[in-house]
């Protein structure tokens, strides 16, 4: 009898046992149970940390890619240019021409092969029209061309850009001559690009500013750009010159093509991960 009695009682206690196990929730609760559902917990935040961390350097890579094509769009769209709008006066160009100091009365432009860098001819040249640059607030380049030589330099620069499709743009004027009745013969400028003649630079009559732009495929690591003056009168020849730029699609050097490109498979990548984790 007490056999049969230690019997039932083990059989009872590993049927409370069970049961404790399985209890879903409350006072009482085993040990096994709480165990369970912390592990799991533990699990799930994890797994939420991952996919969270994941996300924020997604983001992170997005907006370090997204910058690097800001700045090719930027180099892209600003012209490399220096003082193309005479702004800073006499600086960042080559000449033949011989410099004279602006606003020094009436003949201080008078013989040829000299310029200045003025915001009108008013206190330069006692024939010449006196309006102002090509926006209407700043400076520009007045020149009295040569008559000794023909295709003198009248302004260039050599520039370090990188290879691509680029736009070449300036404004000229013709200065010669307000209300005299003199004859006035008009410039003859060419635009070259590393040498070679591309085409001539418009002109009008005296006073009105004129566009001349050309397109240019640049393969040089130096760039040469250069107007240059082919008349040769004395009666005339006398010009305006503002606002000299250079834009265009740079093409991107072939270690940035490829840090982008790796950028770009990186993030194709991680995205794949954190949806795989969701």
């Amino acid at each position: 009898m007490s056999v049969s009695i230690l019997r039932f009682g083990k059989a009872r206690r590993l049927r409370d046992r069970k049961k404790m196990a399985h209890k879903p929730s409350g006072h009482g609760q085993g040990k096994w149970h709480s165990r369970t559902s912390l592990w799991a917990y533990k699990r799930l935040s994890r797994r939420r940390r991952l996919i969270a961390n994941a996300s924020r350097r997604m983001n992170r890579a997005a907006a370090v890619i997204a910058f690097a094509i800001l700045l090719l769009s930027a180099s892209a769209s600003a012209s490399p240019v220096v003082n193309g709008d005479f702004s800073a006066g006499n600086v960042g160009f080559d000449t033949d021409y011989t410099y004279h100091t602006p606003n020094q009365g009436p003949l201080n432009l008078w013989d040829p092969g000299v310029y200045t860098i003025d915001s009108s001819a008013a206190g330069d040249h006692l024939l010449w029209e006196t309006g102002g640059d090509h926006t209407g607030d700043g400076s520009f380049m007045l020149v009295n061309g040569f008559t000794n030589a023909s295709n003198r330099l009248v302004w260039g620069q050599t520039l370090a850009i990188e290879p691509g499709a680029y736009l070449f743009q300036m404004f000229t004027k013709n200065l010669c001559c307000a209300d005299t009745g003199l004859d006035q013969n008009g410039p003859s400028l060419d635009f070259y690009f590393d040498g070679a003649r591309i085409g001539a630079i418009e002109s009008d009559g005296a006073g009105v500013w004129m566009p001349t732009s050309y397109t240019v495929n640049v393969s040089n690591p130096l760039t040469r750009f250069e107007i240059r003056d082919g008349a040769t009168e004395y009666h005339g020849n006398d010009f305006g010159i503002d606002d000299i730029s250079l834009t265009g699609n740079a093409v991107p050097e072939p270690m940035t093509l490829l840090m982008l490109g790796s950028g770009l498979a990186l993030m194709v990548r991680r995205r794949r991960r954190i949806d795989a984790l969701k």
